[in-house]
């Protein structure tokens, strides 16, 4: 699901910095192949969570290790 969002961003919109926001479950999870995807592509990326913890289920712990970039703690301020 993450790979096909991310091929979706990539073939629809023109490059502009993207924020992806994840939490501890297996759609956070979605969220790092996602992010990772869309790094590897060249675009700019900010890879927000929502929660303090690491991730929870065995596939986002694995998409966790995927993740190559920083994952920064989700602010608000972030949104703009």
């Amino acid at each position: 699901a993450g790979e096909s969002v991310a091929s979706f961003i990539r073939s629809t919109f023109a490059p502009a910095p993207i924020l992806v926001l994840t939490g501890p479950g297996n759609n956070g999870g979605d969220g790092f192949v996602i992010a990772e995807s869309l790094r590897v592509a060249g675009r700019e990326v900010v890879l927000a969570s929502f929660t303090h913890t690491a991730p929870k289920t065995p596939d986002a712990i694995l998409a966790h290790n995927f993740y190559h970039g920083e994952v920064v703690e989700y602010s608000a301020d972030l949104l703009s």
